[in-house]
């Protein structure tokens, strides 16, 4: 929706890195945010940020046990 080429091997590695404890969610974002870094304007960037740290909290909040 938002142009960004090769979201799908951009989405794989955010979502890989997003398992790094405590730098997970910052880890998780640089991917699409650095694919986008010429096409996104300031809404995509607010869109990008939203989905990636809502994703991050509900994969850990609700889809990974807890230990």
């Amino acid at each position: 929706m938002l142009g960004i080429p090769y979201f799908y091997f951009l989405g794989a590695i955010s979502g890989f890195v997003s398992l790094v404890p405590y730098l997970g969610v910052f880890l998780a974002l640089l991917p699409p945010l650095a694919g986008g870094i010429e096409m996104l304007n300031k809404t995509g960037v607010v869109v990008v940020l939203v989905t990636v740290i809502l994703l991050h909290i509900l994969t850990m909040n609700v889809l990974y046990p807890r230990s």
